[in-house]
């Protein structure tokens, strides 16, 4: 399934909506990440509420039942049929306008959808090339081809507004178009059924058709603050809230509930297992919450509950939220056997669960950040870990091991001196020491347990900056100039040991489903700024032969074996490649590990 959202008014935007988050070396306190967390919260309420306002109708068609049998072999949703397939040649395209956006890739192994240039139209286009060999150009990002490789769904601009058409792959002919619409806020194939759903908004009603046939329509929810539609990580679940009359409505996956008398249904999100969390709301004060239509709360007090955003965490399956007593914070649990944790604190968030659910992590204030003598610590299992200066959230991984990121500050007459280091259930990692300006980062975003067997991995960076004074600014006026060099320097510690050093490396450390190996993107060294980013293939610290740039994300098959990958070679050409681990270990290049005692 390929979930796609598209606004007529961002259509000569869509590649900023793709951009690449840059990444921050700097240190960061706590202070600084909930501020992000509000940011990036009021962003996606924002969107949301943009969407809500979008309109568009939907011709009545008469859809062919798509063939059951696929044309190529899937695993786990994913092609492994083939060691190598070309999907796209870029020759002649010029560089992405908005200069960093990011390509999308197919979840099965058969297409990619790249941002470029035209330089004849001398405007930014989607290119979309497929394991067939027929390459396209589309002006907006919102392509679905279908699991079985048979249709080719996309946006198409039509003067200020937008019709949907269907093609068939096979035969590159049109099968199916819609009416014109201002705007579409999922459009995608089934993972299991292979047929074409939009969901939108038609005649200011909130309509869903899968096969051209309407199979629900619902009044858009005024101030909706969790979005109208969701999906499931593994895209096979999709949920879309709305109205009809004084009652909400929910429909997952076309199976609608009816909640007379609500006045909205907030959408907290999906689990891993797909299990989904909401809140129905019918007052300011009389809420509902719901884990896979189970009830496990009601009438939860809150900010964000009053002010009808949803202000809930939901973590393996889990429901959570910092409730305040009038004084001061303390963790309330919602499932099945409600529990509350009395204990009370100035500050408490970040709440998340051990994989299984049964173990409750969360982060404490002890007053606020600015004033003298803060400090900040974990709870876990009600127990309180160690003060520090700023911790970051809970990990979870296999074994019930957990790990957060912890920094402690020191000051003398001259300089600020710090440590960062992991703390792994309750005892303290290596720290990387030094002056603020200095010492070495650990992103919590970088930081990831292995959900097998427990072992943690982080990655640790700093970087060398070079700065060229400004001739123009006079003797003993602040001259910052400007920065002419940024070179990272960033190492995977993983079980304890370091691994090679390389420039940037990527977000998410992965592992293989058997827990036996970890694998990660990272860029070369002396690539001043990042500006080539991570792309190459590193396992247990090896550097996998592999010729070309990897992007996006590392697939394996079900027998977790093999991998797949999306390369781009030095010729413009995009491939799918797969290989199996103990060839790639074999002929991995084995490099220095980095020596931490002499940083």
């Amino acid at each position: 399934m390929e979930n796609n959202s598209f606004n007529t008014e961002n259509k000569n935007n869509f590649e900023n909506d793709l951009a690449i988050q840059s990444k921050n070396i700097s240190a960061k306190k706590n202070s600084n990440k909930k501020l992000i967390f509000w940011i990036i919260f009021i962003l996606l309420v924002f969107v949301g509420l943009v969407s809500v306002y979008l309109v568009y109708s939907l011709k009545k068609v008469e859809f062919k039942n798509p063939s059951p049998d696929p044309v190529l072999s899937l695993d786990g949703n994913i092609s492994f049929n083939s060691k190598s397939t070309k999907l796209l040649d870029l020759s002649g395209y010029e560089q992405s306008g908005a200069g960093n956006s990011l390509p999308i890739f197919s979840q099965y192994g058969n297409w990619v959808l790249v941002p470029k240039v035209n330089g004849e139209k001398g405007a930014g286009v989607m290119v979309l090339g497929m394991k067939n060999g027929i390459v396209r150009e589309f002006e907006t990002p919102y392509v679905a081809v279908s699991p079985n490789f048979k249709e080719l769904a996309y946006a198409a601009i039509v003067g200020n507004e937008i019709k949907i058409v269907m093609e068939s792959i096979e035969s590159g002919q049109e099968e199916w178009e819609s009416s014109i619409f201002d705007g579409i806020l999922s459009l995608y194939f089934g993972t299991e059924t292979n047929l074409l759903n939009i969901i939108g908004i038609q005649n200011n009603k909130t309509v869903w058709y899968e096969n051209g046939v309407k199979k629900a329509e619902l009044d858009p929810i005024k101030y909706l603050t969790s979005g109208v539609v969701k999906m499931s990580e593994d895209k096979t679940k999709v949920a879309l809230v709305g109205s009809k009359g004084s009652d909400a409505i929910l429909i997952i996956n076309g199976e609608e509930k009816v909640f007379k008398g609500a006045r909205l249904i907030n959408l907290i999100g999906f689990s891993a297992d797909n299990k989904l969390a909401y809140l129905v709301k019918y007052s300011d004060v009389e809420n509902v919450a719901y884990v896979d239509n189970v009830e496990v709360a009601r009438n939860i007090s809150g900010e964000g509950i009053m002010s009808g955003s949803v202000g809930l965490t939901f973590d393996n399956g889990m429901l959570a939220k910092q409730s305040y007593d009038g004084q001061q914070e303390y963790m309330q649990v919602f499932n099945e056997s409600p529990r509350v944790f009395r204990k009370s604190y100035y500050r408490t968030f970040f709440p998340s669960f051990s994989l299984d659910g049964k173990r409750l992590a969360y982060v404490v204030d002890t007053m606020d950040y600015f004033q003298s003598g803060s400090k900040s610590f974990v709870v876990v299992d009600e127990k309180e870990q160690k003060q520090y200066d700023s911790v970051s959230n809970v990990v979870w991984g296999g074994n019930d091991t957990y790990a957060y990121v912890a920094q402690e500050i020191f000051r003398d007459s001259e300089d600020v001196v710090e440590d960062k280091f992991v703390v792994i259930d309750g005892i303290e990692q290596y720290k990387f020491g030094g002056k603020s300006i200095d010492v070495p980062n650990i992103e919590s975003y970088q930081l990831a347990v292995n959900p097998v067997n427990g072992k943690v991995g982080y990655v640790v960076c700093h970087a060398d900056v070079k700065n060229e004074k400004d001739p123009n600014v006079s003797e003993g006026v602040l001259n910052l100039g400007t920065v002419t060099e940024i070179m990272h320097h960033c190492f995977v510690i993983y079980d304890g040991k370091a691994q090679p050093e390389f420039g940037l490396i990527s977000e998410k450390l992965q592992f293989t489903p058997d827990g036996e190996h970890i694998l990660y993107l990272a860029g070369e060294k002396g690539d001043n700024f990042g500006k080539n980013g991570p792309t190459k293939l590193v396992m247990d610290g090896k550097v996998v032969n592999i010729e070309g740039m990897i992007s996006g994300n590392i697939y394996f098959n079900s027998e977790g074996n093999r991998i797949g990958l999306y390369v781009f070679k030095n010729d413009n050409t995009v491939w799918w490649e797969t290989y199996g681990i103990d060839e790639v270990l074999k002929n991995a290049k084995i490099l220095e590990n980095k020596n931490i005692e002499n940083m």
